[in-house]
């Protein structure tokens, strides 16, 4: 799989990255492991470094051979939580959560803007509805 290739060999740190990484790295600094990934060195990453997450490889395979019940059940799934739990957040996600969640299925919402047609998801997922792109 293409995205597995791109976390395992590494894809070269753009200049928008750059800048997100930069803006926000007060923030990135509170969770260690984004800290140690965007953040080597307590500084952002260079401009066209190259980023590999291998971990991120693994993760990706477990899914590409188990399907959702990869990331719904096992270590994926008490890695989530923890790393939900651990954060400055107030989470409520629980493993209960992840394995009785049901996936609903929903059209995309797309419209025309500035002459291109976008598509996105859903709400409440997207966050379209609180843009005020769709009621």
């Amino acid at each position: 799989m293409e995205a597995i290739a791109h976390a395992e060999d590494g894809l070269t740190v753009s200049t928008r990255t750059l800048v997100s990484v930069a803006v926000a790295a007060a923030r990135r600094a509170t969770f260690p492991a984004t800290a140690d990934y965007f953040l080597p060195d307590g500084a952002p990453i260079a401009a066209c470094a190259t980023l590999v997450n291998p971990d991120y490889a693994d993760t990706l395979r477990q899914i590409a051979a188990r399907g959702a019940a990869a990331s719904d059940t096992g270590e994926i799934a008490k890695d989530f939580v923890a790393a939900t739990r651990a954060s400055d957040n107030t989470s409520l996600l629980s493993l209960a959560y992840l394995t009785g969640d049901e996936v609903t299925e929903r059209p995309a919402v797309c419209y025309d803007h500035r002459g291109a047609h976008v598509c996105g998801m859903d709400p409440p997922s997207s966050g379209l509805k609180s843009i005020g792109l769709v009621t």
